[in-house]
């Protein structure tokens, strides 16, 4: 997370995201941001306007044209024309960042050529320019509440801090289901193109942790589970029996694990992610109270 940069960031805390679309006004902001980064030579691998000085080859900054050009060769959506598209899809804006974000390099000596009236520029830093822009990339995404953070593997994901300490990795006894929920916590931490798969990877954990205990037979294996995990609280059982009544019902009725036209659709990310949330509390808690955990249990990974 980037630091409290602002005064009410500093009185009142980082404010928690609470939408994955980059709206209109995010975009603007971002597409401002691009435009000054090229105009400040920010993005000469991809296109060098160079001194036109007879003899003189040193670059003086971007080539806007072909920037343009390059970027739209690797992300189409995001060129219209010789500008950036007035409001593309939030996967083609974080596209454009990540590209942009591989590409930086910030001149770092410069000299002034007097005939001319410009700057040669004759070094530039690479990892300063990533740092900067990542930062500058996330104050926007941070302020309009978009829970996505450029890294420098990419995106990732942005949760709550109450719910971050849910989304965590997994070692159990059972290997297969151990990869299962941790691919499903890679592509929701990493993907932004892949929160349905994450989420139909985490509904298949929960269906094989149903037969863990007592082989095929589910409802058994669950009445374990369920045994095991309330320590002889009556209380405690009967919500986590109602829990994970819900959470089957959930993915019997709607399109996370199966598609056929009786299911309901998931309207859009928002709802993915609550149900992901939902799902992953239920095991976070399950797991290790019914002593399915390996030795490391959930970590950070």
């Amino acid at each position: 997370m980037n630091p409290a940069d602002l005064f009410s960031e500093r009185e009142h805390g980082i404010p928690d995201a609470t939408s994955s679309e980059i709206s209109l006004i995010a975009w603007n902001a971002l597409r401002e941001l691009l435009n000054t980064k090229i105009d400040a030579a920010w993005l000469t691998s991809l296109g060098a306007e160079r001194c036109p000085d007879p003899g003189k080859t040193a670059i003086i900054g971007c080539d806007r044209r072909a920037v343009l050009d390059r970027i739209a060769g690797r992300v189409p959506e995001a060129v219209c024309g010789t500008q950036f598209c007035e409001h593309p899809s939030t996967e083609t804006i974080l596209d454009l960042l990540e590209f942009v974000y591989q590409n930086v390099s910030k001149p770092n000596s410069s000299t002034f050529h007097d005939y001319l009236e410009h700057y040669h520029h004759n070094t530039f830093s690479e990892q300063e320019a990533r740092t900067g822009f990542a930062h500058d990339v996330n104050g926007i995404l941070q302020s309009h509440r978009v829970s996505w953070r450029l890294e420098e593997t990419g995106f990732e994901r942005r949760v709550p801090a109450d719910s971050a300490l849910l989304i965590t990795r997994f070692e159990t006894a059972d290997a297969d289901l151990t990869n299962l929920l941790n691919d499903s916590v890679d592509r929701f931490l990493r993907d932004p193109r892949d929160l349905q798969g994450a989420l139909e990877k985490l509904w298949d954990a929960l269906e094989r942790v149903k037969t863990v205990p007592a082989g095929n037979n589910k409802k058994k294996s669950a009445q374990n589970l369920i045994h095991a995990a309330a320590g002889g609280n009556v209380a405690v059982k009967n919500v986590l029996e109602s829990e994970i009544k819900y959470l089957t019902t959930l993915g019997n009725e709607w399109c996370i694990r199966h598609h056929e036209t009786d299911k309901h659709p998931i309207p859009c990310d928002d709802m993915r992610v609550y149900f992901y949330l939902r799902c992953m509390t239920f095991l976070r808690y399950l797991l290790p109270k019914a002593d399915l955990l390996g030795v490391s249990g959930p970590g950070r990974s």
